[in-house]
C-alpha cells in the first residue's frame, strides 16, 4: 500500500502535478528540518513551496526519481513512520543527488495522508549543490 502511494507521489512530481502532491498531505503539515526546527504549512503555503521545488528540480536537471524504503515502523493502528532514500537522477539515470526523508503516514477512512515530514539530510545535500553552483 505504501509502495503504491510512493509511486503515485513520484509520478506526480515528475509531471509537476501540484494538485496531486498537495492532496497527498493533510493540513496543516509539519516539516522538521535537520536542525530540529519545525515549520507548519497550510495548503496554499505547501502548494507554493512545491512549485518552487519543481523549479529547482528543473534547474538541476531532475528527470527521474528512484527510491528505496529503508524502514517502516508501525506506531499505532493508524500511524506508520517510513524512511525513504530518494535518488534524483538526470535523463541518463545518473544520480544528481540523494537524500533520506522520513514521512509520518496516517491511515484514515481508507485514505493515506502525510501529516508530518522529517528532513534527514536534504538541506545538507542542497547546500552541497549550491556550493557547486548547480542551484
Amino acid at each position: 500500500m505504501i509502495e503504491h502511494f510512493i509511486e503515485r507521489y513520484i509520478t506526480a512530481f515528475l509531471k509537476q502535478d501540484t494538485n496531486t502532491i498537495v492532496d497527498i498531505y493533510s493540513y496543516p503539515v509539519t516539516f522538521y528540518a535537520e536542525s530540529g526546527e519545525a515549520m507548519t504549512l497550510d495548503k496554499e503555503q505547501f502548494s507554493e513551496n512545491t512549485r518552487k521545488l519543481f523549479k529547482i528540480y528543473e534547474k538541476i536537471g531532475v528527470a527521474n526519481i528512484g527510491h528505496e524504503i529503508l524502514n517502516k515502523s508501525k506506531l499505532s493502528e493508524c500511524l506508520t513512520l517510513v524512511s525513504v532514500k530518494w535518488s534524483f537522477q538526470d535523463n541518463a539515470r545518473a544520480e544528481i543527488y540523494h537524500c533520506t526523508t522520513r514521512y509520518l503516514y496516517r491511515f484514515s477512512a481508507g485514505r493515506i495522508e502525510i501529516p508530518a515530514v522529517f528532513v534527514v539530510d536534504e538541506i545538507t545535500n542542497f547546500n552541497r549543490l549550491k556550493s557547486e553552483g548547480k542551484i
